[in-house]
């Protein structure tokens, strides 16, 4: 039987050859409160107990909050299938590494959730997670490609993200309606999108993003983040949306439909803008609201409807073009 392991304040490592008594596994960490984990299941491209992310998933059938399991992934270069690789509620997904770990497809759908290539399921206490790996979705010419898509309670801590597909529509990260994700010392690259292109996508719930990278270009509209009606917090997040060569629209963040966004320690910024005339830090629509403390937002805010373009607390810098005005 294996032995318990405990998640706790600092990565726990314990280590012997990869068989069927003796395995090598990093144990995360996932928040303050320990977590008991008995129930730990190894990929490996050799001596493991399977050499599929998705057949280790699958194999899973009995996590519970009182009883999750680990699913640690070593080592290699593991291909994707559309649909495929779906992490269950109480069910953690880690791997060894940024760029050692790397889980990649090239496909794209009609569909969100199909075009995505880890999607993530959680329910109120009952979360699941992505940990110490890489996302590569190279995509193909077909409508949405996507790297990983959100649907309940997750928590996601020192993943790259890349999506590089050359379809119409790109989405970093996907988080659907009342969904809660908390985002951590990870990076998002989104490319080559000939319409969308999208770092972070939050269709509503609740966001906690810190300290990570979000970098994002090419498309006719280009956001780093796309906050349609979540509660989000953006603290120590560095987002850029860079121009390509048919892009009428370029935001560091765009919020709708009564979102609410507070930054605070982080940049937002469009670069090389061209003639672009839509641009800015933060697009503000009408029902939203957006605080800023101890940020840069360069070319500022715009407002939509009647709401004003931005307010911003403590010592916030802000640099407004002409298509601003001060709120």
């Amino acid at each position: 039987m294996l032995n318990k392991f405990i998640l706790s304040a600092a990565l726990l490592f314990f280590s012997s050859f990869l068989s069927a008594q003796n395995k090598v596994v990093v144990v995360p960490l996932l928040g303050d409160d320990a977590v008991p984990i008995e129930n730990i299941v190894t990929v490996g491209l050799a001596n493991a107990d399977f050499t599929s992310p998705a057949d280790a998933i699958n194999s899973i059938s009995d996590a519970t909050a009182l009883e999750p399991y680990l699913v640690f992934i070593g080592p290699g270069t593991y291909t994707i299938g559309r649909g495929e690789l779906v992490v269950k509620p109480n069910v953690y997904l880690v791997g060894s590494g940024i760029g050692v770990t790397i889980l990649e497809a090239g496909f794209g759908s009609n569909d969100v959730e199909q075009s995505a290539v880890v999607t993530l399921n959680g329910f109120l206490g009952n979360q699941s997670a992505l940990r110490d790996l890489s996302v590569i979705q190279f995509g193909s010419s077909v409508n949405i490609s996507s790297g990983v898509y959100i649907d309940g309670t997750t928590s996601i801590d020192n993943v790259d993200i890349q999506v590089l597909s050359s379809g119409a529509t790109n989405y970093g990260i996907y988080a659907e309606s009342s969904s809660v994700l908390n985002l951590s010392n990870s990076h998002v690259s989104v490319e080559n999108a000939s319409g969308v292109s999208v770092g972070i996508f939050a269709q509503s719930g609740t966001h906690d993003y810190r300290d990570t990278e979000v970098n994002v270009r090419d498309g006719i509209f280009v956001a780093s983040v796309f906050n349609q009606g979540a509660r989000m917090s953006l603290s120590r997040i560095n987002a850029t949306s860079r121009l390509g060569s048919n892009t009428n629209s370029l935001w560091g963040l765009f919020s709708t439909n009564s979102a609410i966004t507070t930054v605070g320690f982080s940049q937002l910024s469009p670069i090389n803008q061209g003639s672009v005339t839509n641009l800015g830090a933060c697009f503000v629509d009408t029902g939203s609201s957006f605080a800023a403390e101890f940020s840069s937002l360069v070319h500022g805010c715009v407002g939509g409807g009647q709401k004003a373009c931005a307010f911003a607390k403590g010592r916030a810098q802000i640099e407004l073009d002409g298509a601003c005005s001060e709120p």
